[in-house]
């Protein structure tokens, strides 16, 4: 989950250091869209928590059936794991929930501090950027909260196990 944040971060960042040597209409085009982006990486990775959480919860539910059907305990590592169920993705997870949420924080406002210069001479035009800004943090802290309250929910048992399935074909052919 958190291999491909550095790339992204300084793929994002690398520009906002030097919108101060842009011409004047990109760093209007830079510092609209550099928020846009920034939620964007904080999305998927928020939604990217959520998916390993199900990967978690699932290899917990294996474990347990294959435990249940040995009559003993076979496999205990994510079963007995003592982070169970407590943050969303466990500890790596929330730690890189909270770092993209902080670099993105940091990006925000340094959009702001950059447009203050940009903009000087229209106190309208610095109001409503401002405004943009603080809707996109608040949706995104929003976001961030709400992942928290994130928990897995199995699917209903399909009509066959893949492996029964697939056995059922080779016995009757692929339409049976």
């Amino acid at each position: 989950m958190d291999r491909r944040l550095p790339v992204a971060g300084g793929t994002l960042g690398v520009p906002l250091g030097s919108v101060t040597v842009m011409p004047p209409d990109t760093k209007l085009i830079f510092l609209l869209g550099l928020p846009v982006a920034l939620a964007w990486l904080l999305r998927t990775t928020a939604n990217h928590a959520g998916a390993k959480e199900d990967h978690l919860r699932r290899i917990d539910e294996i474990e347990r059936l294959v435990n249940q059907i040995a009559g003993e305990e076979l496999l205990v590592f994510q079963s007995r794991h003592p982070n169970k169920q407590l943050t969303v993705s466990g500890r790596t997870g929330v730690g890189t929930i909270l770092a993209v949420f902080s670099a993105f924080l940091t990006m925000l406002a340094g959009c702001g501090y950059l447009f203050h210069f940009l903009a000087r001479q229209d106190p309208i035009t610095a109001a409503a950027y401002y405004i943009y800004l603080a809707c996109v943090g608040a949706y995104q802290a929003l976001s961030v909260a709400k992942l928290r309250r994130y928990r897995y929910r199995k699917l209903p048992p399909a009509a066959a196990p893949p492996f029964e399935a697939r056995r059922r074909m080779k016995k009757t052919g692929p339409h049976p």
